[in-house]
């Protein structure tokens, strides 16, 4: 076994990154550990870190000034035997390799990853295709292929095991959604291949994989540089979507399917909310939170929230967090049915969820929540004894009261969908969807200092439950319409996800 292509280079010229292969081996690994050493002397380097054997990249966050090219940093790999320290290798030693690009070029990039992340662009995964290491265990040497041809879960039909590195995000623009298809003399179709543009860090392969935010794979089949001023600054890839049933869709995407996290960039408040889950969204998942959470911010609704829930997850402990804080998590009360990737289905006899939460403020507030299903009932969506809302009652109406002692009823003959009451100081306002159905003035101002309920109506006891299922559900401040309306997008994209 020996450590090859080690290759020692800036991304952000801040930040060292370090990548390697290792040659084709037999030995066992998990008696092997690899070390990372730096130094300012060629011959004088100290170890920094040590690594799990199946990661082959390391980032030195420690180190920075790289536009000062009057220092240089040198680093070593070693394959450390922690068994026998006679079976352990060394990579030879090299130099940060520093872009040999003028100071504009480096300004050019860097302002072009703010763009891409901030504006212009989307947020990729990238997998990078292992080109050495230890040999796939289905490859049979007498026959010169695979046993498992086509089809390998171990390669990924790359011959090397593992198949593809650690995922790490970048961003980027791609020519289109969807796939380009051109036909065959043949009469076959097949795909052709569209553009995808980024910035000349992280360099990218040919066979490296993309992956979008519809959790398409795209295989890079193509890439060429673009220069300004005869400086290299931008990769535009030749990118082809795979089809869905090709074995590169089993690639694990999840956190623990890697040894370790490679710091991708999450919100803070994604990251607050991951630490509190009982089981971790894959990664593609858990970007889409972070997008999500992101876009409520960008639109100034994040901090007039109180409480969100998305009731649409795999893990049933996760769909009861109040996103916002860990105040308000909800409480299930007599079992209602969690359905996987759906939300929490009530009996209309006794299930219901507590919020936990009363309005401090009640002349501002608002309160939505997401009907899965189409049940005419004369249970409640939520609410308690003066703030309520029934999407569709056994007459065909939504019935609702807004801090008031009198109902106000609106024709409704489908429940499914998304519901608010929003109170602005003498008034409230009815929504469905994105319409706003009607307002009222308050005539009889009545507010009730008990929990909010979802699936029931707090009158100090549960009253009116519902057997319909909800999928999301959230308390703010008194939102405007366009808010109202943004929420009401954001959420019902990330609830009906593929």
């Amino acid at each position: 076994m020996e450590i090859i292509n080690f290759r020692p280079l800036t991304l952000d010229f801040h930040t060292a990154y370090l990548e390697w292969e290792l040659s084709a081996t037999i030995e066992n690994l998990n008696n092997y550990v690899f070390v990372v050493y730096r130094g300012f002397v060629q011959d004088e380097l100290d170890d920094l870190d040590a690594l799990d054997i199946s990661v082959n990249w390391y980032e030195d966050l420690s180190i920075s000034g790289l536009y000062d090219k009057t220092q240089t940093f040198y680093y070593q790999i070693e394959a450390r035997n922690i068994l026998d320290s006679t079976k352990s290798v060394f990579s030879e030693v090299k130099a940060l390799n520093q872009p040999s690009l003028p100071w504009w070029a480096i300004e050019i990039i860097r302002r072009d990853n703010i763009g891409l992340q901030n504006v212009l662009g989307d947020r990729f995964i990238l997998l990078k295709q292992r080109h050495s290491g230890p040999p796939c265990p289905n490859w049979d040497i007498t026959l010169g292929q695979h046993s498992t041809v086509g089809n390998c879960m171990v390669c990924y039909n790359t011959n090397f095991t593992g198949g593809y590195y650690y995922p790490v995000t970048i961003y980027g623009t791609i020519g289109g959604w969807g796939e380009n298809v051109q036909a065959s003399q043949s009469g076959d179709i097949k795909n052709s291949y569209t553009n995808f543009l980024t910035t000349y860090y992280p360099r990218i392969n040919i066979n490296d994989i993309l992956v979008d935010s519809h959790r398409n794979r795209w295989r890079v089949v193509g890439l060429v540089t673009s220069k300004g001023l005869n400086q290299t600054i931008k990769q535009i890839l030749q990118v082809s979507m795979i089809d869905r049933d090709d074995v590169i869709y089993n690639i694990p995407l999840t956190d623990d399917a890697y040894p370790v996290n490679p710091g991708r960039i999450y919100e803070d408040e994604a990251v607050d909310l991951f630490e509190r889950m009982v089981s971790q969204p894959v990664i593609s998942e858990k970007l889409l939170i972070s997008d999500l959470i992101a876009d409520l911010k960008t639109a100034g609704i994040w901090s007039k929230l109180d409480a969100y829930y998305i009731f649409r997850f795999t893990e049933e402990d996760n769909a009861v967090l109040n996103w916002k804080s860990t105040s308000y998590n909800l409480e299930r009360n007599n079992a209602p049915m969690f359905l996987q990737n759906i939300g929490f289905q009530l009996d209309g006899y006794t299930s219901y969820l507590n919020t936990w939460y009363n309005s401090p403020t009640p002349s501002g507030m608002c309160m939505g929540v997401f009907v899965y299903d189409d049940i005419a009932t004369d249970g409640v969506d939520f609410g308690n004894n003066y703030f309520y809302l029934n999407s569709r009652t056994g007459s065909d109406e939504i019935e609702v009261r807004g801090n008031d002692t009198v109902s106000q009823n609106i024709a409704n003959g489908n429940s499914q969908g998304f519901y608010a009451i929003n109170i602005t100081n003498t008034a409230f306002e009815v929504y469905k969807n994105l319409v706003l159905l009607n307002t009222y003035n308050i005539s009889n101002f009545t507010w009730s200092a008990d929990y909010l309920y979802i699936g029931a109506r707090n009158v100090g006891y549960p009253f009116s439950l519902s057997n319909r299922t909800y999928q999301a559900a959230f308390i703010s401040k008194s939102l405007t319409t366009g808010e109202i309306n943004t929420i009401f997008n954001l959420t019902n994209t990330f609830i009906n996800r593929n």
